[in-house]
């Protein structure tokens, strides 16, 4: 299995507590070494676990990716130019059978093909799934471990809010006690344009329950309208 796994993707990052090595080949990987962790996706998860893992110097972790690194790529770098990457070089360029709802028509998904997997071509925001979703999922799969109350303690550790790059006063704008602890720096969006403002005022006069002002769309309730992190 490993040789096969070795012969299908060729970006290998072997990670180790007190360093790492980029192998660009299978054929660069020593055969006589043996690891104790072997992270098939160098994605978000992938990598995350990886750094986690490896934390315990007497582990020696094998990450695995298909993608290449594109650390030149101003695309990768630049948040709003996100929407270009699709359908590149970074892109696994999924695309969905012909869907009924739409005309017959197919949708694209955008996945990240590259080291650091799809967050390296998203826009950067943050959102994290309501409280009902968490607690839809346990329900589904029968696991009470899954719910909201039995994940949240480990979501409060995976992201802290700081404050946004223009120095803007945010109270009023987010909910901090519904963020975390974690090394994850999140922000309210920075500089926003008169139109914001004015949308949020509207959102505030707004009667449907679907297209209220939210104060933190992170705070449990994703619907309304209110202010990106």
């Amino acid at each position: 299995m490993m040789q096969l796994l070795l012969a299908l993707l060729w970006t290998v990052l072997c990670d180790h507590a007190w360093g790492y090595h980029v192998l660009t080949s299978p054929d660069q990987l020593d055969s006589r070494k043996t690891y104790d962790y072997i992270i098939v996706g160098g994605g978000t998860a992938g990598s995350v676990l990886a750094s986690r893992l490896s934390e315990d110097g007497r582990n020696q972790v094998l990450i695995i990716e298909a993608g290449g690194r594109v650390e030149d790529d101003l695309a990768v770098h630049i948040p709003f130019l996100a929407p270009s990457l699709a359908n590149s070089q970074v892109d696994w360029n999924y695309t969905t059978i012909p869907q009924i709802g739409f005309d017959n028509r197919t949708i694209n998904i955008a996945r990240g093909f590259v080291l650091g997997g799809s967050s390296c071509i998203n826009q950067m925001t943050y959102h994290r799934p309501s409280n009902g979703s968490w607690d839809h999922w346990a329900n589904l799969v029968d696991d009470p471990s899954l719910s909201w109350e039995a994940v949240k303690k480990y979501w409060f550790r995976t992201s802290r809010l700081v404050s946004p790059v223009d120095g803007h006063d945010t109270i009023g704008q987010v909910i901090p006690s519904a963020h975390g602890f974690g090394p994850v720096n999140i922000s309210l969006f920075s500089y926003a344009k008169p139109i914001h403002e004015s949308i949020i005022e509207t959102s505030k006069k707004a009667v449907d329950a679907k297209f209220k002002f939210n104060q933190d769309n992170n705070a449990g309730n994703n619907l309304g309208w209110g202010r990106s992190t």
